[in-house]
């Protein structure tokens, strides 16, 4: 599992070197010439859905997301693992939802083929597949950290470290 959050963190790092490539020549393009880049806006857009979801599942199953130190920072064996049970169950109520969303905006759009709008048309089961996916993988290293605290506080786990 973590090969694979590993490998979609990494594509998200090079869809935001792609932007920041992108958005600069366009820039500079556009100053010298008056004209942009054909695609670049499109490419941009569907490249930060990339950046965004492909790097939540990874961020969250090594724990680097922002959370509230003044809780977690005091907070160890049973209780950490309280605070990430607590964690894990609203990460999975909301990802879930959001999930569930895009599962029927994916079918309405692959049923009527939709198109992003822009200078070059993508289909708009591209950008929320991406959305899908990253989903997912935020879903399993939720559900996983859920598991965890819960054998963590029911003694079968360690109670002297949170999981990680």
């Amino acid at each position: 599992m973590r090969r694979i959050l590993s490998f979609s963190a990494s594509v998200a790092a090079a869809a935001l070197l792609l932007i920041s490539v992108g958005v600069t020549a366009d820039v500079l393009i556009r100053w010298t010439t008056g004209r942009p880049i054909t695609g670049v806006f499109e490419l941009s857009s569907l490249a930060l859905v990339v950046v965004i979801f492909f790097s939540l599942g990874f961020m969250q199953y090594e724990k680097l997301q922002i959370r509230v130190d003044i809780i977690t920072s005091h907070a160890h064996g049973r209780w950490a693992a309280a605070v990430d049970l607590l964690e894990a169950a609203a990460g999975v109520s909301v990802f879930g939802l959001l999930l569930w969303a895009a599962a029927k905006e994916f079918l309405k759009a692959y049923q009527g083929s939709f198109l992003l709008r822009g200078m070059i048309e993508i289909p708009t089961t591209v950008e929320i597949g991406f959305i899908l996916y990253g989903t997912a993988l935020i879903l399993i290293a939720l559900v996983r950290l859920l598991v965890l605290s819960a054998r963590t506080l029911v003694g079968s786990g360690n109670a002297d470290s949170s999981p990680k």
